[in-house]
């Protein structure tokens, strides 16, 4: 039976109850595939458990945002406003959606500085040149305010790709640390070979 959320709010304990029994046949779902031998179908359900779990954990938080029953277009905002990067990857996962990542760096770690996120991504996701090159897009899409800069900067340091973290901090003025990869002996002489070619 699906209500409106604002409705199902207005009696929690009774929410929380239907999500406990959701969980639990997803539980049984997830086993009785896993033993004939339907991975696939295992597996989603163990995605749609772990979206319970996380909304059954907002809920016990006395947090309303709704993850259950998102339509398509709502889906966006929720990742975005999700405050840990394990959270909107629970989300992109169960709705298997593929947000677009950079943009979602670029909310959390430029706009608001949070850099927890950054490694809560890294952990689980490669940190490819291409998505430092999107954010570094996105930076200069919008007027930059100083600590977006800031950000931007400290950002860049985890860039492994030398010749980009080169070439993104030199498009983006960052003349100090342009010089010290210059200066540094191991980055030095790549950029220097790179440079001349």
């Amino acid at each position: 039976e699906s209500q409106p959320w604002e409705e199902s709010l207005q009696d929690v304990a009774n929410l929380k109850k239907l999500l406990l029994k959701a969980l639990t046949l997803f539980i049984d779902a997830a086993e009785s595939y896993s033993k004939d031998s339907c991975v696939r179908q295992s597996l989603r359900c163990r995605r749609l458990m772990k979206l319970i779990t996380l909304q059954l954990h907002f809920l016990s938080a006395g947090q309303s945002t709704m993850l259950i029953n998102l339509s398509r277009q709502s889906l966006t905002d929720t990742i975005m406003a999700l405050p840990r990067f394990y959270q909107a990857a629970i989300v992109a996962e169960a709705y298997e959606f593929v947000p677009d990542w950079a943009e979602v760096l670029y909310q959390q770690v430029i706009t608001k500085g949070d850099f927890t996120y950054l490694e809560e991504f890294k952990q689980q996701r490669p940190l490819k040149p291409s998505v430092f090159e999107e954010i570094a897009k996105k930076v200069k899409q919008h007027p930059p305010s100083d600590a977006a800069l800031r950000n931007l900067k400290k950002l860049l340091t985890y860039c492994e790709d030398i010749y980009t973290y080169y070439r993104l901090a030199y498009d983006n003025k960052f003349y100090d640390v342009v010089n010290t990869l210059l200066k540094d002996a191991q980055t030095g002489c790549c950029l220097n070979d790179m440079l001349s070619n």
